[in-house]
C-alpha cells in the first residue's frame, strides 16, 4: 500500500494568485472592494498598497460622523473654517469676522486646564523589580536618558501646546515617536488625531490590531527619504479620490498613506517565524508600495493621551464634546441679546407732527446743541425703553456657570479674580483644593501618557541601539548647567526588570513670588539648607551667578561621591572644600547608600573620604566624635582577663 502523502501548504500561494487577479490601480476606473483586503498584511509586496488604500478609503467613509464632529469641535474653541478637502479636516486660523458676539466657554476651559494641570511638566523616573545597587544607577541614568531625549526634542512644548490642547478639542491627542537618521536621535512629532483611521469593531475596546494614517508631505521631502522611489514619487499625480484637487496651494504635495498592523504573539512565547501572521509596515502612495517590511513590534509608534476615556471605542472625551450644547445655548442667548440691544434698545425721540423741528438740529451730535421749538407745540421726548428683563441676563450667567461647574473650573481660576466673598488664605487654599480634585482623573491620564512616551522611548533606544551598535543622548544638567552625553549601552535594563512611573503633578505656586515665598517658608521651618534654598530659586537670571557660588561646594562633594561609587575610583578631600558642610552632606549619603544596598568596596571609599574630612577639620567638637564612632567599624569584643590568686582566697 503506497505511503500517504501530505498535501503540501499552498494557502500562501493561493493567496498570492488571488491577489494578483485583484489588483487594482487607483487611477483606473475599475476601482472595488474585495474581501482578501481584510488581510492585507498578507498580500503580496505589488498588491498591499492598493489594499492598504482601500482599507483607508472604506475607513474614513465609516467615520464620517466622528470626522464631521472633530470639524465642529475646532469651530467651538476658534475662528477655524476648513481649507476646501472633502475627506479632510484640516482646518486654518482666519480673522473673518460675522459680527456674531460668542462667550468662548469652550476655549477658556480648554486654555485654564492647560495652564493648570499641564505646568508641571510630569517627570518620568525608572525603579528597579531587584535590590540591585548597579541596577539602581541605571535606572537613575535612564531619568537622565530619558529627560535628555525630551530636552533634545523639545517633548514638554509638544505636549502642552499641542497634544493637551487636542485632547481638550478633540477628546485625543497623540505624537508619533521616530529616529532621525540624519540627526542620529530620538524625535517626536505631532500628528492630528484626524490623520488616524481604524476599523471601530477593531478598535471596540481600545486597542486595534490595525491602524492607518493619512497626511501630506512635499514631493522632494519624500524623494530624500525615498531616494531608490524617486521615479514613482514624481510621476505620482497629486489629485486623487481621497482629495479634491489641492488648487489653492503653492506646495508640490503628495498624499501618503501609511499602515501598520500588529504581529499575533504566541501565548506559549514560541518563535515568531512559526507564526502565520506577522506584524506589517507599508508606506504608500496612490496604491504604489514605498516601503514593505515586516513589523514585529507589540505597539505602535504612536502614543495617545485621551482627557477622559470613552465607555467604548477608541477616542476619548473633551472639554468640546461635554460643552457643545451648553455653548450653543449661549450664543443663541447672546444672540438675542444682541439684537435686543441693536433693535430696541436705540434711544428715540418723540416730536409732534406739526412741531416745526429741523431734522438736522435733532440728529445731530453736538454738545450743548440749541433746539428750537415753535411756541404752543410740545417739546421733543428722548425715550430710551429696556430691552430685556433681567431674567435674560440671570439665565445666560447661569449657563456660563453651569459649563464651568461641569468642568470643574472656579471663578477665580477662569477670570483670575478672587471669588467674592473669599477673603481668607485658607479659605482660598481651600477651593484650590477642591477644585484640584475635580481635575484628579484628567492630571493621571496625563501621567500616564508620560509614562507611556518613556516606555515607548526604550522600545525605540534599544531597536537602534541593536540596529546601530550605539546611542548617546546630549542631557543638560538643570543644576550645573553641564552638558553630559548620556551612552545608552550602559543603561541596557533587561525588560521587565524595571517600571516607570510619573511624579505627582505639584500644587506648588507657578508664580516667582509664590515659589520664592514657599522656599522661604521651608528654610525657615529648618525643612531646607540655604544651599537648597538658593538653588531652589534660580528662576531669577540674577541669581543664577550668586546661587552657582554658593552651592559649589555641594556640588563638587556630591561629583566626587558619585564618581567613587559609580566609577570605583578614590578622590582625596582637599581642604578647600566647605568641610562641614562635606560632611554633614557625606554622613547624608552614607546612610542612603547603606540602605540601598550598595557594595561594600564603594562604602569603604565612602567611609575613607568621610575619615580624611574628620581629619582635615580644624578642632573636634563633641558633634564631630559623634560622626567618628558612628561610622568606625564594629570592633570585636575584649576576651575576659584571667584574675590573679589573691592571698587568703582558694580559687574553685
Amino acid at each position: 500500500m503506497p505511503k500517504s502523502v501530505k498535501p503540501k501548504i499552498v494557502a500562501n500561494k493561493e493567496a498570492e494568485a488571488r491577489a494578483v487577479k485583484i489588483k487594482v490601480h487607483t487611477g483606473g476606473s475599475n476601482n472595488m472592494w474585495h474581501d482578501d483586503f481584510q488581510s492585507w498584511w498578507n498580500l503580496p509586496d505589488d498588491s498591499i498598497g492598493n489594499a492598504v488604500y482601500q482599507i483607508i478609503l472604506r475607513n474614513q467613509q465609516n467615520s464620517y460622523v466622528r470626522r464631521n464632529s472633530f470639524y465642529r469641535y475646532a469651530l467651538l474653541y476658534g475662528n477655524a473654517e476648513s481649507l476646501g478637502w472633502n475627506n479632510y479636516s484640516a482646518f486654518n486660523r482666519t480673522e473673518a469676522t460675522n459680527n456674531r458676539p460668542v462667550f468662548n466657554v469652550v476655549q477658556s476651559i480648554v486654555d485654564t486646564l492647560n495652564s493648570k494641570i499641564a505646568r508641571d511638566n510630569p517627570e518620568p523616573y525608572f525603579t528597579t523589580m531587584s535590590g540591585d545597587y548597579f541596577e539602581k544607577l541605571k535606572a537613575e541614568k535612564l531619568n537622565q536618558f530619558i529627560e535628555g531625549v525630551f530636552q533634545q526634542c523639545g517633548f514638554y512644548d509638544i505636549a502642552n501646546n499641542k497634544v493637551f490642547r487636542d485632547a481638550g478639542v478633540y477628546g485625543t491627542g497623540g505624537v508619533f515617536i521616530k529616529y532621525n537618521k540624519a540627526k542620529d536621535q530620538i524625535e517626536f512629532e505631532w500628528v492630528f488625531i484626524d490623520e488616524f483611521t481604524m476599523d471601530r469593531y477593531d478598535a471596540i475596546k481600545g486597542d486595534p490590531r490595525s491602524f492607518e494614517r493619512t497626511y501630506i508631505k512635499t514631493r522632494e521631502q519624500l524623494i530624500c527619504e525615498y531616494p531608490d522611489k524617486a521615479e514613482l514619487i514624481k510621476r505620482v499625480a497629486t489629485t486623487q479620490p481621497i482629495y479634491q484637487p489641492l488648487r489653492e496651494t503653492t506646495i508640490d504635495p503628495v498624499v501618503v498613506c501609511e499602515a501598520w498592523h500588529l504581529a499575533d504573539k504566541a501565548v506559549d512565547g514560541s518563535d515568531i517565524e512559526n507564526i502565520t501572521n506577522k506584524g506589517k509596515h507599508v508606506v504608500t502612495i496612490a496604491g504604489e508600495p514605498l516601503l514593505v517590511e515586516d513589523y514585529d513590534e507589540c505597539e505602535f509608534p504612536f502614543i495617545f493621551y485621551r482627557y477622559y476615556e470613552a465607555t467604548a471605542g477608541f477616542y476619548g472625551s473633551g472639554v468640546a464634546e461635554r460643552s457643545l450644547s451648553g455653548q450653543i445655548e449661549i450664543n443663541k442667548i447672546l444672540m438675542q441679546i444682541q439684537q435686543a440691544q441693536e433693535l430696541f434698545a436705540s434711544p428715540l425721540i418723540i416730536t409732534e407732527n406739526g412741531a416745526d423741528i429741523s431734522e438736522d438740529t435733532l440728529l445731530t451730535n453736538n454738545i450743548a446743541r440749541l433746539v428750537k421749538i415753535r411756541s404752543g407745540t410740545a417739546k421733543p421726548e428722548f425715550l430710551t425703553p429696556k430691552p430685556l428683563d433681567q431674567q435674560v441676563y440671570d439665565h445666560l450667567k447661569w449657563w456660563i456657570n453651569a459649563e464651568y461647574q461641569q468642568n470643574g473650573i472656579s471663578m477665580m481660576s477662569a477670570t483670575g479674580e478672587k471669588t467674592p466673598g473669599v477673603n481668607a488664605a485658607v479659605a482660598m487654599r481651600t477651593m484650590v483644593d477642591i477644585e484640584s480634585t475635580r481635575f484628579q482623573q484628567v492630571s493621571k491620564n496625563w501621567e500616564q501618557f508620560f509614562v507611556d512616551v518613556a516606555y515607548a522611548i526604550v522600545r525605540l533606544a534599544k531597536q537602534v541601539y541593536k540596529k546601530n551598535g550605539s546611542l548617546t543622548v546630549k542631557w543638560t544638567d538643570k543644576r550645573s548647567a553641564i552638558i553630559k552625553e548620556i551612552d545608552f549601552a550602559k543603561l541596557d535594563l533587561p525588560d521587565g526588570s524595571y517600571t516607570i512611573n510619573c511624579g505627582t503633578i505639584s500644587d506648588f505656586p507657578n508664580t516667582p513670588s509664590g515659589k520664592i515665598q514657599t522656599i522661604t517658608e521651608l528654610f525657615s521651618n529648618q525643612i531646607i539648607s540655604k544651599e537648597r534654598m538658593l538653588e531652589s530659586i534660580t528662576m531669577d537670571p540674577d541669581l543664577i551667578h550668586e546661587v552657582k557660588l554658593q552651592c559649589s561646594s555641594l556640588r563638587l562633594v556630591e561629583k566626587s561621591l558619585c564618581s567613587m561609587v559609580e566609577d570605583n575610583v578614590y578622590i582625596h578631600p582637599t581642604k578647600y572644600l566647605d568641610l562641614q558642610l562635606a560632611l554633614k552632606t557625606s554622613i547624608m549619603t552614607y546612610n542612603q547608600l547603606q540602605l540601598d544596598e550598595c557594595p561594600d568596596d564603594r562604602l569603604e571609599l565612602v567611609r575613607n573620604w568621610i575619615s580624611e574630612i574628620i581629619t582635615l577639620m580644624t578642632g573636634q567638637d563633641p558633634l564631630t566624635q559623634q560622626l567618628q564612632a558612628a561610622i568606625a567599624p564594629p570592633q570585636a569584643p575584649a576576651a575576659p582577663t584571667a584574675i590573679a590568686p589573691q592571698a587568703g582566697v582558694n580559687p574553685q
